[in-house]
Parts: structure tokens; C-alpha cells; sequence
């Protein structure tokens, strides 16, 4: 079984992209039935297999929708991931674990 840790890079909003927010980065939303919360980065920037650091721009969390977002897997460290949703990021994080499950 392979642990995953689930980032959020940024958000896309069609007002455009958050800047002005001191307390950029991603965190848990802390609701009661999130199992996301235990599995998503918290901090302001992210670092990819190839060490390039980026900052995140914006304050998010895993109900946050219209993200682009990585996700790493613990075991191999060199995979990675890139996806974006319109959903809450749990709802689709949701629907790539059924994919896993179900082995599409």
C-alpha cells in the first residue's frame, strides 16, 4: 500500500490568483469527517523531486476548490503527480483513491 501526501500549489479563480494574503500556504480544514486533513502538506512552499522549491500563493485547505495540486508518494520519492479540479480538492483526492481501489 502506497501513503501519498496531497499539496496544493496554487489556485486558479476567474477574478485571478490570490496574492495579497499574509498567511499563504495550505493547511487541514479540520472538519469532523475529513480524512484528507491527515494526509495534506501544511506550509507555504513545496519542493518536487528535482528540489526546485515553489511558493504557494494563497491560503488553502482540502475543501478548497479550483486548485492545481501534487501529489508525492512516500515510498517512491521521485513520483509525482500534477492535477487540477474545479471540485473541493477532497471530493476529487476522493475519486483518484476509488480510481486506485478499483485499479482504473
Amino acid at each position: 500500500r502506497h501513503d501519498y501526501i496531497f499539496s496544493l500549489l496554487t489556485i486558479l479563480r476567474s477574478k485571478g490568483l490570490q496574492n495579497s494574503n499574509t498567511d499563504n500556504g495550505t493547511k487541514p480544514c479540520h472538519k469532523p469527517r475529513c480524512q484528507l486533513c491527515l494526509h495534506i502538506y501544511s506550509g507555504n512552499t513545496i519542493t518536487g523531486p528535482s528540489n526546485a522549491a515553489h511558493n504557494i500563493k494563497g491560503s488553502f485547505t482540502c475543501s478548497s476548490t479550483h486548485v492545481i495540486y501534487a501529489i508525492f508518494c512516500q515510498q517512491c520519492p521521485s513520483a509525482l503527480y500534477i492535477g487540477q479540479t474545479g471540485q473541493s480538492l477532497q471530493k476529487r483526492i476522493n475519486a483518484h483513491k476509488s480510481d486506485i481501489r478499483n485499479h482504473n
